[in-house]
């Protein structure tokens, strides 16, 4: 089911076990407002939550810091995983250390793999 949202930026589909959060375009500091709003309570379910970077083009500092921010908060009970980031992404997130605090896979589909191993 995709929730309905006021931007077109950022896509939340509910599924039974997991959330799939889809970015879209560049993630600036209006989208990072957006994200917060939308990851602070899916990070107190104890859900996966699939953030999606496949269709991003560019992500500012500021969206890297609402990760940072989740990461480091000790309310977090969801399992959070980061897919599909582009190589310039994918640099971003390792080099803020996103990518050694929370588990990164190529693809939604590699990471929905992981979920299974996980819970078999």
């Amino acid at each position: 089911m995709l929730e309905a949202n006021k931007s077109k930026d950022i896509g939340v589909e509910h599924e039974p076990d997991v959330v799939l959060v889809r970015l879209r375009g560049f993630v600036g500091a209006a989208q990072s407002v957006e994200l917060a709003n939308v990851m602070r309570p899916l990070s107190l379910q104890n859900k996966a939550v699939i953030v999606d970077f496949s269709t991003v083009g560019g992500v500012a500092s500021k969206a890297l810091r609402v990760l940072l921010d989740l990461c480091r908060a000790k309310y977090m009970n969801a399992n959070v995983i980061l897919c599909g980031a582009n190589p310039q992404i994918h640099r971003q997130l390792a080099f803020t250390g996103l990518t050694e605090l929370l588990e990164f896979h190529k693809s939604e589909a590699a990471a929905r793999a992981s979920l299974r191993m996980n819970s078999s």
